[in-house]
């Protein structure tokens, strides 16, 4: 349960950070409200669940994973649009630091998507292998 809780937490927190900034954007802060690019809020990626071995995991386990890997990508896709929200808020003055920043971080949570997408059809295949 604690994990479940976690995910909403930070699925919260990353909807909340995304209604920050376009608040910050709307109250004509030109886009640096909150902080940003002042050590301020920022979007928060979300930890990769841990998939089992498919030649060890029980069935149970497997569609467990399956699970957080569905929830992840929730989380995931939320913090994308939270990136977004954050280019958005800058305007069409982004600092380069900025958007070198937020594209690492949205390429990175895209590459992260897909090798747990990897992780889980390997545990599967060699679950049904057995």
């Amino acid at each position: 349960m604690n994990s479940i809780f976690s995910k909403i937490f930070t699925f919260f927190l990353a909807y909340l950070i995304s209604a920050s900034f376009i608040w910050a954007q709307n109250a004509g802060m030109g886009g640096m409200g909150m902080g940003m690019g002042m050590g301020g809020a920022r979007c928060v990626m979300p930890d990769m669940p841990t998939v089992p071995d498919g030649n060890t995991a029980t069935e149970e386990e497997l569609i467990a994973a399956v699970n957080e890997v569905k929830n992840f990508q929730e989380l995931n896709a939320a913090f994308r649009d939270c990136l977004d929200n954050q280019e958005r808020a800058f305007g069409e003055e982004i600092p380069e630091n900025a958007l070198r920043r937020i594209l690492g971080q949205y390429n990175e949570s895209v590459e992260n998507e897909e090798n747990l997408g990897a992780q889980v059809n390997d545990a599967i295949r060699a679950f049904r292998s057995r």
